[in-house]
């Protein structure tokens, strides 16, 4: 060996042992064939976590300062350590910053642990209360950023972007999810990251079909929410994108679906506060869920009503009026918010009290929406009420829009006139203006989605073939008469037994709204059947519907198209 080499290696030993004697952990981890996990500090098996913290943010090597230098063998030990500590064992301040951020993020990881899932059973591997596949949920968990795989963006705000995903589960299972990624400068912000950490909380205990649901966090850097996904987007985008060829009747559904997500909600003595067609998501064509929950707060059992705190970022064109003047939210305002999301659905999303300040439309209501049943925008109207204590609750909006079920008709014969809503025979039609003081109807072709007047119905008479049913005196059919005359004829409620003439009535199938044909009455569980001796002219198909004036008293009418 030269002695030129022989310095060298020399030198090399020298160097090795002094940082074996200043950090034999950093060391041993370089050595040929060794493994960090092989070659750890002595440690106790009460203080594991400390190590795994460390090891997080790459500051494993002070463990044993941590631990021998200023006695921390607990979480809650850190709450007595300060600034100059941590430089005395030699941890600099972005090295600080760091570890304060993980120690944010293992004790959101430590209360889920214990209050939440055991273990890791996302995906219904045990754990968990349920599995994915049933019918309800597993609870959310830690979610490794290896196991997901990231795709296209789905949309981005101040304080991230969301992306479409795939979540590789440890059963082997793949799930499409979305992902809300925190920037990583602004999870440097107290606020943000509490805003954050706030809505991870807030979705960890919803379980309902209408409401998003949350699959787990991502604890590292950046902090990562996952979520199903809704792969066709949100409602805005959907109806903006299809302006004025949307089924009204599905509106309707949409709008019952999201009044019963509320309503588990208020149940849960939650505030969504951020209710908007932007923030309802299509699950699919016929199923909506509510999702973004970054402003959802909820009630202690002795309030009823949440202050917000001042320079917060709140939809101004959807809060209530106590909202805008004193920060109050409450159950009572997401109902006014629900309202200006109907109004946002039946105008295809255009933007409420466009071009007004807030003074100028203050005392002020939404006009109601061309495309909007009448039935519907008194119930927006009810949910407008200035006074909250006069706005309905959802599970009595449930009612409401169940009971404001757009009128659907069924066309007997063909009909095109110019500037006419074309009909061909069979079509069926959603009525969104009727009643006496119109001689032309306004509705939607469920066929074309296009929507105009056409020709009303008339009351007819109707002679069913004999059978076990008997009406009393008074409901006994007679001649034709005009809608809403005294002398049309009346069918048999349910409420009593009939009794008289006897009529010819068929027991349909359970009275589910998914079953029954759009023409039939959903109010009542028997429905007619027309013969040839029902005294229509021949070519001319009765078309059976209900009316507002029969709606309440269980009743039926029979129209046919001129």
């Amino acid at each position: 060996m030269t002695s030129r080499g022989g310095y060298r290696l020399l030198d090399r030993l020298l160097q090795f042992s002094v940082k074996l004697l200043q950090n034999p952990s950093a060391i041993v981890h370089r050595l040929p064939g060794s493994s960090p996990s092989s070659h750890r500090p002595p440690m106790e098996q009460d203080t594991q976590w400390l190590y795994q913290l460390l090891a997080d943010v790459q500051l494993e090597k002070f463990y044993l300062r941590v631990r021998d230098g200023l006695n921390i063998t607990r979480i809650e030990h850190f709450a007595y350590v300060k600034e100059g500590d941590l430089e005395h064992i030699g941890i600099s301040k972005p090295a600080q910053r760091r570890l304060w951020d993980a120690l944010k993020r293992y004790k959101t990881s430590r209360n889920w642990r214990s209050g939440g899932p055991s273990g890791r059973a996302p995906d219904g591997s045990g754990g968990g209360e349920h599995n994915l596949d049933g019918g309800s949920r597993a609870l959310p968990s830690l979610i490794q950023d290896c196991e997901l795989v990231l795709g296209e963006r789905l949309g981005s705000g101040s304080f991230g972007v969301v992306k479409k995903g795939e979540w590789h589960t440890p059963t082997g299972r793949v799930l499409p999810v979305a992902v809300k990624s925190l920037r990583s400068s602004m999870s440097r912000h107290a606020e943000t990251l509490t805003d954050f950490l706030q809505e991870v909380t807030s979705m960890q205990s919803l379980d309902h079909p209408h409401i998003i649901r949350l699959y787990g966090v991502v604890l590292t850097q950046p902090l990562k929410m996952v979520t199903e996904l809704a792969p066709l987007g949100s409602l805005y985008d959907t109806l903006r994108s299809r302006q004025y060829e949307y089924p009204l009747a599905r509106l309707w559904l949409f709008a019952c679906q999201i009044a019963a997500g509320m309503d588990y909600l208020e149940t849960r003595r939650f505030i969504h506060r951020d209710l908007a067609a932007r923030n309802v998501l299509l699950a699919s064509k016929d199923m909506v869920k509510i999702g973004d929950f970054g402003l959802m707060r909820g009630l202690s059992h002795d309030a009823d009503h949440y202050i917000m705190s001042a320079h917060r970022r709140i939809p101004f064109a959807w809060c209530a009026p106590e909202s805008l003047r004193v920060g109050s939210f409450s159950h009572a305002s997401d109902v006014w918010m629900y309202g200006v999301t109907l109004w946002e659905m039946f105008t295809y999303c255009e933007e409420p009290w466009f071009g007004l300040s807030g003074r100028q439309r203050e005392g002020e209501r939404l006009e109601k929406p061309p495309d909007s049943p009448q039935e519907l925008y008194a119930v927006m109207r009810k949910c407008w009420a200035c006074e909250p204590a006069e706005r309905p609750d959802f599970a009595r909006l449930i009612a409401m829009v169940t009971e404001a079920k757009p009128m659907e008709v069924q066309a007997g014969r063909e009909f095109s006139e110019a500037r006419k809503l074309a009909l061909a025979p069979g079509d069926l039609v959603t009525v969104v203006e009727h009643g006496l003081e119109h001689t032309e109807w306004r509705g939607q072709n469920q066929r074309t989605l296009n929507v105009g007047w056409f020709p009303p119905c008339r009351l007819r008479r109707w002679r069913p073939r004999p059978v076990s049913c008997r009406l009393p005196a008074h409901h006994r059919p007679t001649s034709s008469a005009p809608i809403g005359s005294r002398r049309g004829g009346l069918p048999c409620t349910r409420s009593r037994a009939p009794s008289g003439r006897r009529h010819h009535l068929h027991r349909r199938g359970a009275p589910t709204w998914s079953k029954w044909p759009s023409w039939h009455v959903p109010h009542l569980s028997w429905t007619s059947t027309w013969t040839e001796k029902s005294g229509f002219a021949k070519g001319r198909s009765p078309l059976l519907c209900t009316t507002p004036e029969t709606r309440s008293s269980r009743r039926w009418s029979t129209f046919f198209f001129f």
